[in-house]
Parts: structure tokens; C-alpha cells; sequence
């Protein structure tokens, strides 16, 4: 037993004494690793300090390069410097010539405003005072007339006349009271022009105008003729009651494509003196107005309706995508260029909403009287729109379901010769046939 663990120990100290030779040579080749390894790093470190001192030298030429350039920059600063100074003393002459000449012409328009505006004043005066004398006139006038209907009432009630005759001059009256109220209007807008030129051109002595200001009298020049028009419309368009049950036949209209809600509003352009709105609002349905006629927009404003100021393809133009449920234009795309009708009908499908409707209304070029007459009356008026041309063009712009209603034969219109025929139903047609007709489109 003793000589088998002695062997066993034998053994076990040959393979340890193995072991500890196989260590002390693996030892030895990671010693010559190292050394190897510290042997090349010297190398890289006495290379990289060739190199250290090769950029070192550089360093320095290039330090020494700066240094005379920057030398040469001190010198060329101090020449150019002193050139700028001389020159500065001739411009500084010049400046103060230009300075002197300067204040000659200002003072030269100071004179010249001063004579504008003690000219304008005069003419607002002289213009006032007219206007007053003419105003003056008129209700003398109206004194007097209403003094003689007074005295013709009296004499209809004593004698019983005929009373057509006293519808007569109580519609005479009410004309005569109409033309004062626009006269008043017309010397209220002139003296608000007037004013507005003085108060500029106060604010601009001794200069003269400048763009914003300018603008701002290119405006006004734009409401000049404003309250000339809402008389021609007066004159020739019809009474409010009239228009008003003209309207009504698009209610139904309307109320089918569910327009006029909260969130479905109609816009009506070019709403004039606001007789549409005023037969929606009476029906309940939410809508609002554009008109570029400051006058009419603030006749619309006094009877509480929602009306803008502005150009209507503008106004169409800020609005958001599918936000109405209709868009109508009564007597509007006549006054305006091919191109912007066109436009009108692209900026109505974009703020539509599906279902929503358009309604333009426009005078029938179809009836012969309308096409040679009566659509020259109105001098804005540019050419006819023959109602074919302009269904086409609702459906050429994406519009479905388009239609033509045709409107308002005249009163000579011989209804029993529709189912007619012969040269008597064909001039019955073209003689006294619809006077307007209205095109109707939907928004797929």
C-alpha cells in the first residue's frame, strides 16, 4: 500500500513538474512577444517624433509667413485708411450740398401741399355750400309738394275722387323722399373723401405721399360710383317685394340639399341689397352675403344681416374646404370676365360640401328683347351668357345634375302657344320668353 501511493505520488509530481515546463515555455514565448511588441513600439514612438518635430519646423515657417503677411495687411490698412479719410472729406461735401439742395425741395413741396390743400379747402366749401343749397333746394321742394298732395288729398276726400289717384301721388312722394335720402347719402360720401385726402395730406407734410396712402385713395376711388349704382339698381331693378317673391321659387332648392344649417351656411355674392337674405333669414336658414358696394353692404348691415365687404372670388378664396352647403349668385357672373366666372364655379366645388348646391342667376340672352335692350341698360354688363355656355361650364368644372330653370317671361308671354307651333309660338318664344333663367349644380 505505502509503494502504490508512492507511486501515485511519483505520478502526480512527474505531471506537475509537465505542467510547471509547459508554463515556464509558454512564459517564455509571451516574454519574446513582448518584447518584440516594445521593440516596435519604440520604433512608432522615434517615428512619431520625426514627425512631431517635422511639424514643429512647419509650425514655425508657417508662424513666420503670418507674421509678414500680417505686417503687409497693418501697412496696405493704414494706406487704404487714410485714402477713406480724404474721401470721406469729399463726401462729407457733397453730402452737405445734397443736404441743402434737399431742403430747398422740401420746402418747395411744403409750399406746393400748403397751396393743395388751402385749394382743396376751398373747393370742399365751395362743395359743401353747393350741396347744402342744393339740399336746401330740394326740401323746399318737397315742402312744397307735400303741402300740394296735402291740399290734393283734401280735395280727393271733399270731391270723393278716384283713389287710383291718390295712389299716384303718395308713389310720387315716396320717389321724391327716396331721392333726397340717396342726395343726403351722396353729400355724406363726398365729405368723407374729402376728409380723408385733407387728413392724409396733413400727416404727410412736408412729403409727399407715400404707397400705403396712396392705396388707401385708390380705394375710396373704388366706392366712387357706389351710390350711383344702388340708384340704377332702384330705378331699374324692382322693389324689394317684388325681387323678394321672385326669390323664392330656389327655397325649395335649398331646403332639399339640407343647405342653410349651422354648419351647411348658403353665401350669396354680389348680395346686393340683400333680398335673398332676407327671405332665407325669414325662412329660418343660416346664410351670409359679399358685396364689393360699401353702400349697399351697410344698407344690408342696417337691416341685420350678415354681409361682408369684398371682392366676392376673394372671399371665396379664404374659405375652408366643404364648409357651405350652397353658394348663390343673383345677377353677378354677367359682370364679370369669362375667366373669373370660371374661377367662381373651381372656388365653389372646393367649398362645398358633398351634396352642396349652386344657383347663378343671369339675364336670358335667349329672349331677342333682353339680348338687344334691356341687357345694355345696365352699362356694367359685359356680354350675354347664353344659359347652354354656362351649364357646360357647371359640368366641365366637376358639378353633376346641372340644370337650366328658366324665369320671368315678360307680361306679353302667351302661355296657350307653348304646345303650338309655327312662326307665331317661335316669336311668342323669342319675344316674350323668359327674361332670366338660373343654372343649378351639385357638388358630387
Amino acid at each position: 500500500s505505502l509503494a502504490a501511493e508512492l507511486a501515485w505520488l511519483r505520478a502526480a509530481l512527474e505531471e506537475r513538474s509537465g505542467q510547471l515546463a509547459s508554463l515556464e515555455s509558454r512564459q517564455g514565448d509571451a516574454r519574446s512577444s513582448l518584447a518584440a511588441e516594445l521593440a516596435w513600439l519604440r520604433a512608432a514612438l522615434e517615428e512619431r517624433s520625426g514627425q512631431l518635430a517635422s511639424l514643429e519646423s512647419r509650425q514655425a515657417e508657417v508662424q513666420s509667413g503670418h507674421a509678414a503677411e500680417l505686417a503687409w495687411l497693418r501697412a496696405a490698412l493704414d494706406e487704404r485708411t487714410g485714402q477713406l479719410s480724404a474721401s470721406m472729406q469729399g463726401v462729407s461735401g457733397q453730402i452737405a450740398a445734397l443736404e441743402s439742395r434737399q431742403w430747398e425741395a422740401l420746402a418747395g413741396q411744403a409750399a406746393e401741399l400748403e397751396r393743395v390743400n388751402a385749394a382743396l379747402e376751398s373747393r370742399q366749401g365751395q362743395a359743401l355750400a353747393g350741396q347744402a343749397a342744393e339740399l336746401e333746394r330740394v326740401h323746399a321742394a318737397l315742402e312744397e309738394f307735400h303741402a300740394h298732395i296735402e291740399r290734393r288729398v283734401d280735395e280727393l276726400h271733399q270731391n270723393k275722387g278716384d283713389a287710383s289717384a291718390l295712389t299716384g301721388l303718395a308713389g310720387r312722394f315716396e320717389q321724391a323722399h327716396a331721392n333726397l335720402v340717396r342726395l343726403k347719402r351722396d353729400v355724406v360720401l363726398q365729405d368723407r373723401r374729402i376728409g380723408l385726402l385733407l387728413e392724409e395730406a396733413r400727416k404727410r407734410l412736408p412729403e409727399p405721399f407715400d404707397e400705403p396712402q396712396l392705396a388707401a385713395f385708390a380705394g375710396e376711388d373704388r366706392h366712387r360710383l357706389d351710390a350711383l349704382y344702388l340708384s340704377f339698381e332702384d330705378e331699374f331693378r324692382g322693389t324689394r317685394e317684388v325681387i323678394k317673391g321672385r326669390l323664392e321659387v330656389y327655397l325649395p332648392t335649398i331646403r332639399e340639399c339640407a343647405a342653410g344649417s349651422p354648419d351647411r351656411p348658403v353665401l350669396d355674392i354680389g348680395c346686393g341689397r340683400g333680398e335673398w337674405l332676407e327671405v332665407l333669414a325669414a325662412n329660418r336658414l343660416i346664410a351670409r352675403g359679399v358685396d364689393i358696394n360699401r353702400i349697399l353692404v351697410e344698407d344690408c348691415r342696417r337691416l341685420g344681416l350678415d354681409v361682408a365687404e369684398g371682392d366676392a372670388l376673394a372671399h371665396l378664396r379664404s374659405l375652408a374646404d366643404r364648409s357651405l352647403g350652397a353658394v348663390t349668385g343673383f345677377q353677378i357672373i354677367e359682370h364679370v370676365p369669362f375667366d373669373t366666372v370660371v374661377a367662381l364655379f373651381d372656388e365653389c366645388l372646393r367649398v362645398l360640401a358633398p351634396g352642396g348646391v349652386i344657383i347663378f342667376e343671369t339675364p336670358n340672352p335667349a329672349n331677342l328683347q333682353v339680348a338687344a335692350r334691356d341687357f345694355y341698360v345696365d352699362p356694367t354688363h359685359l356680354s350675354p351668357l347664353p344659359s347652354q355656355t354656362v351649364s357646360f361650364m357647371a359640368e366641365a368644372r366637376g358639378f353633376c345634375r346641372v340644370k337650366v330653370l328658366a324665369l320671368h317671361p315678360k307680361p306679353e308671354f302667351d302661355e296657350g302657344r307653348r304646345d303650338q307651333v309655327g312662326i307665331g309660338a317661335t316669336l311668342n318664344d323669342l319675344l316674350f320668353g323668359p327674361q332670366d333663367y338660373a343654372v343649378i349644380g351639385y357638388r358630387p
